[in-house]
């Protein structure tokens, strides 16, 4: 993956204006989008840190991660409350 390649924000789950996720359908974050992140990360930590599109890039890749994680953990509570 491209530093600069764009990641679109998935359109399947929905927030509300507090963050949390009130659809179940959110993707999966891949093998390539996590090493983003990651490579990401480390730029951003360099002398030379991080372009406006990288930062923007950043922020979508870590809100997906995040939407996710979210997703999955309530996933996993609703199946052990049954």
């Amino acid at each position: 993956m491209t530093e600069s390649k764009a990641i679109k924000r998935n359109s399947k789950g929905k927030s509300n204006s507090n963050g949390n996720n009130t659809g179940k359908n959110f993707e999966r974050v891949t093998d390539e989008e996590i090493q983003g992140i990651n490579q990401l990360a480390r730029k951003a930590k360099s002398s030379s840190g991080l372009t406006k599109e990288e930062a923007e890039e950043q922020k979508i890749l870590r809100r997906k991660y995040i939407d996710s994680f979210k997703a999955n953990l309530r996933n996993h509570l609703d199946m052990i409350k049954k």
